[in-house]
């Protein structure tokens, strides 16, 4: 039950933290370069470990973009903490 726990904790992270990035600035930039977003968003939090990628990549939190959708990625996390 708790094999492979911090793989998948790194995993989910990254993915919060990549939407928490997406979710944190203005309208006034720009992203050219999604790939090279993705990076720098994780290496700023020090998580950018290559043998555990986000568990989603940007295209994933798409339907957080398309409206209706208030929550970000890592209210899943604040879920698991509360739920355990």
């Amino acid at each position: 039950q708790k094999f492979n726990q911090g793989f998948g904790t790194t995993e989910y992270l990254a993915a919060a933290l990549l939407d928490m990035e997406w979710h944190s600035f203005g309208s006034d930039k720009k992203v050219t370069d999604v790939q090279q977003f993705e990076s720098e968003a994780l290496k700023a939090h020090g998580i950018d470990y290559y043998p555990v990628p986000p568990r989603y990549k940007s295209n994933y939190f798409s339907h957080t973009f398309a409206g209706g959708y208030s929550a970000g990625y890592y209210a899943y996390l604040w879920t698991a903490v509360i739920g355990a």
